[in-house]
Formats: structure tokens, C-alpha cells, sequence
């Protein structure tokens, strides 16, 4: 496991301060409070610029971190004249932070061959319902048509069934009869097709 880089700032009074020299008070592992000796060979603070400083975490140090996986690191700014607030600073390291960009590439990757995956499967089954005459248009059509019978409004006149789409347009008319097979308004038993526009 290489080096871990973080990047933080030192402030006083608010304003960015440059030119100074923080050390590692102390390195606690995170799960049972354990103190991290050897804190020169664990980790160190180089000024970048502007106010900002880079902490490097050394995980490949296994003789001092061993089986640690998290830990926390109290910085001293080093200054006596400054507040408190601003002189500590306190930065949570995990072993594992560098692998991040690499885990999220292989799962961007992993989401675009799955992506890709599906759209050859689109690609079979339009092209399996070209060979048997159907088209995926007429598939949606269809369907289409189920919503707009559905939604729609319908009217029984003269012992007929007569649905309309949404816009009032009749779709569909069908005769009525009775279990007798006789022709009615009342109670039908069943529905008969005579004339649809889908």
C-alpha cells in the first residue's frame, strides 16, 4: 500500500499562513485508540503554497501501522500566538483512500459494458422481431392503443359498446348480447367485435 496525500490549509485570523512548520503531535488508530509510535517514519507535512500544506500518510510503513486500517492524526500548526481553533487540525486517514479513483473507474467501466450489454440485447430482440414480421413500432402502437382504451371514455347505444380514446375519438365498437346470444343493452354477457380503428 503506497503513501496517501492530503491537502489542508493554516489560517490565522482567517487569513492563509505561510512560512510555518506543522509537526504530528499524534497518530491514533481509529477502532481501539491505540497510539502510533515512530510518527517521523509514519507520516509528513511539506508546505505546497499559499496558506496550503500536503500531509503524506505512509501506509507502507507495516512495522508501524500493521494491521491498522484507520487512523487519526492531530497537527500542530506551530505557533504559540495563534488561536487554538486554528493552531490544531485534526485529518482522518483510511488505508485504503488512495484506491478510490481506481475503484470508480472499474465501476464506470463496469456500468458502460452492462449499458452496452443491454443495448445488444435491444439489438437482438428488435432484430428477432423483424425476422417474424413485427415491428418494435408496431409493438409500441399497441400499446399505445391498450392506454388509450383504457383511459378512454365509452358509451352503450342500441346494445353496443362504444369505446373512445382520449381525445373522444371512437376506437372501437362492439355488440352486446345477453348468454342467450340475444342482442342487449342490460347485463350483457359477452361483447362481440364489430369495427375498431387500431
Amino acid at each position: 500500500m503506497a503513501s496517501v496525500n492530503y491537502i489542508f490549509a493554516i489560517t490565522n485570523a482567517g487569513t492563509p499562513f505561510i512560512g510555518q512548520s506543522p509537526i504530528i503531535d499524534s497518530i491514533y488508530d481509529a477502532d481501539s485508540g491505540a497510539a502510533i509510535a515512530a510518527i517521523a517514519a509514519t507520516a509528513a507535512v511539506t508546505e505546497l503554497g499559499g496558506g496550503m500544506y500536503r500531509l503524506e500518510v505512509k501506509w507502507d510503513n507495516a512495522a508501524a501501522y500493521g494491521a491498522y486500517n484507520k487512523v487519526g492524526l492531530q497537527i500542530d500548526a506551530d505557533n504559540g500566538a495563534m488561536a487554538d481553533s486554528e493552531r490544531y487540525i485534526f485529518i482522518e486517514s483510511w488505508r485504503y483512500d488512495d484506491t478510490f479513483p481506481v475503484d470508480v473507474s472499474l465501476g464506470v467501466t463496469s456500468i458502460e459494458n452492462k449499458v452496452d450489454a443491454q443495448d445488444t440485447n435491444i439489438a437482438a430482440i428488435i432484430a428477432g422481431q423483424a425476422a417474424q414480421g413485427v415491428s418494435l413500432g408496431i409493438v409500441l402502437t399497441d400499446v399505445g392503443s391498450v392506454k388509450q382504451g383504457l383511459f378512454g371514455s365509452w358509451t352503450i347505444t342500441s346494445n353496443q359498446l362504444v369505446m373512445k380514446d382520449l381525445s373522444g375519438t371512437t376506437i372501437a365498437t362492439f355488440d352486446l348480447k345477453d348468454s342467450d346470444g340475444t342482442a342487449t343493452s342490460e347485463n350483457p354477457a359477452s361483447r362481440e367485435l364489430v369495427s375498431t380503428t387500431v
